[in-house]
C-alpha cells in the first residue's frame, strides 16, 4: 500500500469515527469516471454532462475527499428529478476544502424547457462558531452566455434548501457548483455527506397563445425577484476563520 493509500484509509477511518459517517455501497458512478469517459448522466428526460471537478485543500488538519473518484453521482427519481453528489466531504481541526464542479444540462425531449432548480444539502459540524459548510451554485444560459441566477445553502446559518425560477425558461444550462467546508479551531469539524440537485421541466409554451403566456407568468413574481436577490451569506473559505418530470 502506498503512502497516499495508507493516508486515505487512515483518514477514512478517522472521519467515520469523528464525523459519524459510514461508507455506503456504490450505487452510481464516480464524478471522475463521468469526466474521463465524457459520458452523460441521464435521469428521466434530463441529460447531465460533467466537464470539471477540482479540489483544493489547506490548513493543518485533515480534509476529504482526496479526489473526484471519491465523489459518487447517483440519480434522484420521484417527485423531483436530478442527481445526488455523495461523499465524505469533511474538514477536521484547522483545515478547509473547496470542491468546484461544472456541468451542462439539457433535455432529452426538445419540447421541454427548464423553469427552475432546487439545491439541498446536510451540512453540519461542531462546535458552534468553529465551522462553516456552504454550497453555492451559479446558472448560465448556455445559448446566450448570460448568468441567470444563483442559489446558496449554508450552515451556519442553517439554510439547507434553496430554489430558483428561470424566467423565461431555458433549453440548456451551464452550471458551476462550489462546495466549501472549513474547521477553524482544534477540536472542530465540518461535514457534508450529500448535495442534492433537482430541476423543474415544463413544456415549451406555444407562441401567441393565452396558455403560453400563463405558463410563463405562473412561475410567480416572487420567484423572479428571488433570482436577483443579493447573496449576503456567501463565504470566502480562504480568508474567513420540485416538482419535476420523470
Amino acid at each position: 500500500m502506498n503512502r497516499h493509500s495508507a493516508f486515505a484509509v487512515a483518514f477514512a477511518a478517522s472521519a467515520t469515527a469523528v464525523l459519524g459517517l459510514v461508507a455506503t455501497p456504490a450505487t452510481g458512478v464516480t464524478l471522475q469516471q463521468l469526466i474521463d469517459t465524457g459520458d452523460s448522466f441521464i435521469v428521466g428526460e434530463k441529460k447531465f454532462t460533467f466537464d470539471r471537478c477540482d479540489i483544493v485543500t489547506g490548513g493543518a488538519g485533515l480534509a476529504t475527499p482526496f479526489s473526484c473518484n471519491d465523489i459518487e453521482v447517483t440519480p434522484i427519481i420521484g417527485e423531483h428529478t436530478g442527481f445526488r453528489l455523495q461523499s465524505i466531504f469533511g474538514a477536521i481541526n484547522t483545515s478547509l476544502i473547496d470542491v468546484l464542479v461544472e456541468y451542462t444540462l439539457e433535455g432529452v425531449n426538445p419540447g421541454k424547457l427548464f423553469s427552475g432548480a432546487k439545491l439541498q444539502f446536510n451540512g453540519d459540524g461542531n462546535p458552534d462558531g468553529g465551522f462553516i459548510t456552504n454550497v453555492t451554485e451559479q446558472f448560465t444560459d448556455y445559448l446566450t452566455g448570460e448568468v441567470i441566477g444563483q442559489i446558496n445553502v449554508t450552515n451556519p446559518p442553517p439554510v439547507f434548501v434553496d430554489e430558483i425560477a428561470f424566467v423565461p425558461p431555458v433549453s440548456k444550462l451551464h452550471i458551476s457548483k462550489d462546495i466549501g467546508l472549513a474547521a477553524f479551531i482544534t477540536p472542530s469539524q465540518a461535514n457534508i455527506s450529500f448535495v442534492d440537485q433537482t430541476f423543474k421541466h415544463v413544456p415549451v409554451p406555444e407562441p401567441g397563445t393565452v396558455g403560453g403566456l400563463l405558463a410563463i407568468s405562473s412561475i410567480g413574481i416572487g420567484a423572479m425577484l428571488k433570482r436577483h436577490r443579493k447573496q449576503s451569506n456567501k463565504l470566502d473559505f480562504f480568508s474567513t476563520p420540485d416538482e419535476s418530470d420523470n
